[in-house]
Parts: C-alpha cells; structure tokens; sequence
C-alpha cells in the first residue's frame, strides 16, 4: 500500500471523511484544564473522528 492509499484509506474510514488537524486534537486535549471542565465527572473523551476500534 502506497503512502497516498494509506491516507486515502485513513480518511474512507472515518465518519467526517476526513483527518484531523493539530487543532481538532489540541481542543479535546485541552479541556480537562479548562473551566469548562469543572463539572465534568467520569467521562472518557475519544477524539477519533468516529472511528474506534470496533469500528475497523
């Protein structure tokens, strides 16, 4: 498999058919240490795209 169907392949299986950017992980990746967190209990927050591994 070439470097280009590998991507192409990462891309057909995620749900928004696309990857992501360093900015769609950062934002996930920074709200734990946000206010916005503060009444958060008990989550797990995937950042996949929708993709998981049930789902290959």
């Amino acid at each position: 498999m070439t470097a280009l169907t590998t991507i192409e392949f990462a891309k057909d299986i995620h749900t928004f058919k696309r990857l992501a950017d360093p900015e769609g992980i950062a934002k996930p990746v920074r709200y734990p240490a946000s206010d916005a967190f503060r009444f958060t209990t008990g989550m797990a927050l995937l950042a996949g795209g929708g993709v998981s591994i049930c789902k290959t």
